[in-house]
């Protein structure tokens, strides 16, 4: 099995929004990655965490997977969520202590901006499905950031 650099390596977030665990698997164009939803979580609530929260995993699997990118191509480069479309969530909650795979696929890429099927499955029962449009920046050389 492939090692990947550490979660925190490649997504700019840390505790307590840092939600994802792990890099699983990337190739050419996907990404999937892995997660145990934290009994500490800032958006559980009665032992469950709203559904829509996994916008932001799938989110956190994108920023992954173009840090990959930039290490391999010598740079670091910085993302943005654009916009959300088509998402379906199937429940309305999943527990704490599930473990949710990950997975994003790139639809097409263009200029810097790029549109991703995204689904997540948590303990092996697809969750959440949605079509992410980010942007990727390059940071300008000698600005801050």
């Amino acid at each position: 099995m492939r090692e990947f650099l550490a979660i925190e390596e490649l997504v700019p977030h840390r505790p307590p929004m840092l939600l994802i665990d792990k890099v699983r698997a990337s190739s050419e164009g996907q990404i999937e990655c892995a997660a145990r939803v934290a009994e500490d979580s800032i958006f559980a609530r009665d032992g469950r965490v709203p559904s829509v929260v996994l916008m932001e995993y799938m989110a956190q699997a994108i920023a992954a997977r173009n840090q990959l990118i930039a290490v391999q191509e010598g740079g670091p480069k910085k993302g943005m969520l654009l916009g959300c479309r088509k998402m379906t969530l199937h429940g309305p909650s999943i527990p704490v202590g599930a473990d949710v795979i990950i997975r994003a696929t790139v639809l097409r890429e263009s200029g810097g901006v790029a549109i991703y099927s995204c689904e997540a499955i948590s303990d092996g029962v697809l969750s959440a499905e949605a079509q992410l449009t980010v942007a990727v920046i390059e940071p300008s050389e000698g600005a801050d950031e």
